[in-house]
């Protein structure tokens, strides 16, 4: 199985993304926008490994300050 840890983008920054997709794709440029019927979710992939260790991972991102 494929692991992936991803960062998933806030709401203005995924309208924003997808305005930018849209108007790529009007000029004929391709984009994940055309993947999936648009269902693709923007994000950030941090890692892909054919298996991730949840505890290395927690300890890896232990001091990734938090917004809040």
């Amino acid at each position: 199985m494929v692991a992936a840890l991803e960062l998933y983008l806030d709401t203005d920054a995924t309208r924003r993304l997808r305005a930018l997709w849209k108007a790529l794709e009007a000029e004929g440029i391709p984009t994940l926008a055309s993947l999936q019927d648009s269902k693709h979710r923007p994000h950030v992939s941090l890692a892909a490994a054919s298996r991730l260790s949840p505890s290395a991972v927690a300890a890896a991102l232990g001091s990734v300050p938090l917004p809040g």
